[in-house]
């Protein structure tokens, strides 16, 4: 039950992070992030697309060099870039490859010291920074209706800091 103590932020992923990634050192913040406050707490979210190591730059801009589009290539600016957003909860979309050694998510989250993979097999799952939140709850429903495998994941957080409730999709 949604009560006036439980935010709820569904669907972040329409807040971006499929877009191009900026140089870690350029000013602002990043476009994929949002920081929501309410009764003085605060959380920032962020969405992001890690883009499936199944595809290369032909399938994208041909103009981008392949080895620039390789995961190995991505990560490091992946990790960068989340490092300067610094969000409590990230949506990922794409955490796919034709076999679980080559899913996007594990060397990222080998640069990513302190946040919980929620769903970390699926292709869209959630990490939650462990000093902001514990992961109360979570489950996820197969919402696929072709081809692909699709998947709407969701988890209950409580905040470390306020005991507050947050119901992410």
């Amino acid at each position: 039950m949604v009560t006036r103590r439980t935010l709820l932020l569904g669907a972040i992923a329409p807040l971006a992070g499929c877009g191009t990634l900026r140089p870690p050192g350029a000013a602002g913040p990043p476009p994929a992030t949002i920081g929501v406050r309410r009764d003085g707490w605060r959380t920032t979210v962020m969405s992001f697309n890690v883009l499936t190591p199944t595809r290369g730059a032909a399938d994208f801009d041909p103009s981008v060099p392949d080895d620039e589009v390789r995961l190995a290539a991505r990560v490091p600016v992946m990790a960068a870039w989340i490092e300067k957003a610094q969000p409590d909860v990230i949506g990922v979309q794409e955490n796919e490859a034709s076999s679980a050694a080559a899913l996007p998510l594990p060397p990222l989250l080998d640069r990513l010291p302190g946040f919980t993979p929620v769903h970390a097999d699926l292709d869209v799952p959630l990490l939650v920074r462990d000093s902001a939140y514990v992961v109360a709850s979570a489950d996820a429903a197969d919402i696929s209706q072709g081809y692909y495998a699709r998947h709407l994941a969701w988890a209950r957080l409580t905040s470390r800091a306020t005991g507050r409730s947050l119901l992410v999709a």
